[in-house]
């Protein structure tokens, strides 16, 4: 898998507790080390048969476990404060990041009317700031949609009663045509039969 793969999260905590045992292994070495001389150091002096000789060889021995004592102590100190530092920066992490993530959830469902803290200088807050910029885009956009689709939907009624009122007068037209053809051809029919009772009487 690529590191990519991992939370960002687990990739910051993951950082820290390396760091914490490189310093721990650090500092064992150097325990270790120091231990190893100390040991050296006091078996030589202690072949020496010298009280002043020995007195400086204790007094040696003391401060190297002193030494040893101390190191030990700030490396136990610096592994701690690797591990509260890490976990401090995954809360100032995840937290806002859990915030971006819902604010993204609410408007991919709609809710454009809901700011977005946008609190800080990071990167973050950055990002936050832009989200709300989409917003207000969104919001404005879907705004002059909407007063487009108004616009349409008002023409298509305005046509569609034009095309009413213009069937209404045709049908008037037609019926009006027809009340004057029905005279006409019952002159032209009481001619025709005019002539037919002359022609008959002839």
């Amino acid at each position: 898998m690529k590191l990519i793969d991992y939370r960002l999260t687990t990739r910051i905590i993951a950082t820290f507790v390396v760091m914490v045992a490189l310093v721990l292994a650090l500092g064992a070495t150097s325990v270790w080390t120091l231990r190893s001389n100390a040991a050296e150091a006091q078996a030589l002096i202690a072949s020496v048969k010298d009280p002043a000789v020995a007195q400086k060889a204790e007094a040696i021995g003391r401060a190297g476990d002193s030494a040893t004592a101390l190191i030990a102590g700030l490396v136990a100190f610096s592994a701690l404060f690797g591990l509260g530092l890490g976990w401090a920066v995954r809360r100032s992490v995840k937290g806002p990041v859990e915030e971006v993530v819902a604010a993204v959830t609410r408007i991919a469902n709609g809710d454009l009317a809901t700011k977005i803290s946008a609190t800080g200088r990071d990167e973050i807050a950055w990002l936050n700031h832009e989200l709300n910029q989409m917003r207000k885009k969104l919001q404005s956009t879907i705004a002059d949609v909407r007063q487009s689709a108004e616009q349409v939907a008002l023409a298509s009624s305005e046509i569609a009663s034009g095309n009413a009122d213009l069937s209404v007068r045709t049908e008037t037209q037609a019926s009006g045509l027809g009340d004057v053809s029905e005279p006409h051809g019952a002159f032209r029919l009481g001619r025709h039969g005019g002539d037919e009772r002359a022609a008959d009487q002839l």
